[in-house]
């Protein structure tokens, strides 16, 4: 029977990807062979930087189709987003099989920006979720896939999310088995870096991302950020855990109480001639800090504004409310709550009548109500 043999080239092609905001450009393909097996050469242009990709697409006896490929590249353009940029030198082997696709190598990744906006308030799905379509039947992945690549960055890679703003660098060896989850292997450093504390900037003296073979992403955090205050003090946050179990804790220099680190963190100075507004200030970031100490803090707030503050509600931030109270008079007792996430609060009124009776009113926005106690 006949052999089918024979050339396909196609040269000074380009195609736009919006979904990355690039353009390839000068791309050149040579596909030679017979219907059973062909030699591949891809060259492209990004931006300056170039990319080849050659390997051989081949049939098993099986009639299964078989691929295998070395990509290679330099300052090649990625990404090219108001959010995102990238330019990455690869070198990476691909291996494609009946069993699945197999990704290794090495991408450097000499310059980039990571600035992701509107992503609070966003919810990932836990990774023991399974998905399955509207019969009933577990929705399928696709072709398996195995990761093995070493991503290195290099000094020009910016970050400005979440409040922390700075230049990430360092080395990670990503994994993943099929049907696994991702891991890493590996640390990550932040310099010249700043972050912001409840409204204020504060410099990152130290900030480590380390991965010890867990998932992807939920790296180990050792992180110091701190400002100089009067007399030379440093008031600061320690961070430390991981991104899913996070811990943070107040530090100074020379050491001084968790009320005056948070005051000078916030309103500029220690504790003493703290104001109303200040106190509730301080009371609410306390509660929403997580880190053990708002009963602390909250009894010295008290101690200095002459209200009574207090924390009420579940385990939550969500369900926590900061309430200021105080006492006016012998039997009259006025306080005001307010949740952490809400934009509305609670006014509460109490009078002692005789016989351990009390009338007390609450007054919301939305409705005003009294009991008899």
């Amino acid at each position: 029977s006949p052999i089918l043999q024979g050339r396909v080239t196609l040269a000074d092609g380009e195609i736009k990807i919006p979904a990355a905001g690039i353009a390839l450009q000068e791309l050149e393909l040579s596909v030679a062979g017979d219907p059973t097996a062909n030699r591949v050469a891809l060259t492209l242009g990004s931006e300056g930087g170039r990319l080849k990709a050659e390997g051989m697409i081949r049939q098993s006896p099986q009639q299964q189709w078989q691929a295998d490929f070395t990509v290679k590249g330099e300052d090649f353009q990625l990404l090219d987003l108001a959010e995102y940029q990238a330019v990455v030198s690869p070198d990476l082997h691909v291996v494609y099989g009946e069993t699945g696709t197999a990704l290794s190598g090495t991408v450097t990744v000499a310059r980039a920006r990571i600035a992701p906006l509107g992503l609070q308030g966003t919810v990932s799905s836990s990774r023991d979720v399974i998905i399955v379509d509207a019969d009933g039947q577990r929705r399928k992945s696709g072709l398996p896939l195995s990761l093995d690549l070493e991503l290195v960055l290099g000094e020009e890679v910016e970050v400005d999310a979440f409040g922390v703003r700075g230049y990430l660098d360092g080395r990670l060896q990503v994994q993943q088995e099929p049907g696994q989850v991702m891991t890493g292997l590996g640390s990550l450093n932040l310099r010249a870096g700043t972050f912001v504390f409840k409204g204020v900037n504060l410099q990152i003296n130290r900030g480590l991302l380390f991965y010890q073979g867990g998932a992807i992403d939920d790296p180990g955090l050792d992180v110091r950020a701190g400002k100089e205050v009067v007399d030379h003090k440093e008031v600061g946050v320690r961070v430390t855990g991981s991104v899913t179990r996070m811990e943070m804790k107040l530090f100074s220099n020379p050491p001084m109480d968790e009320s005056d680190i948070l005051a000078y963190l916030l309103v500029g100075h220690d504790m003493s001639g703290t104001s109303e507004r200040e106190g509730s200030l301080l009371g609410a970031a306390a509660a929403g800090m997580g880190i053990g100490t708002g009963g602390a803090l909250l009894r010295d707030l008290s101690e200095e504004t002459g209200f009574d503050l207090s924390l009420a509600g579940g385990e939550r931030a969500a369900d926590i409310s900061l309430v200021v109270g105080r006492e006016i008079g012998k039997d009259f007792y006025i306080s005001y709550g307010k949740g952490l996430t809400d934009s509305a609060g609670t006014f509460k009124a109490r009078y002692i009548l005789k016989y351990g009776f009390s009338v007390e009113t609450e007054t919301t926005s939305e409705a005003t109500g009294t009991d008899l106690l």
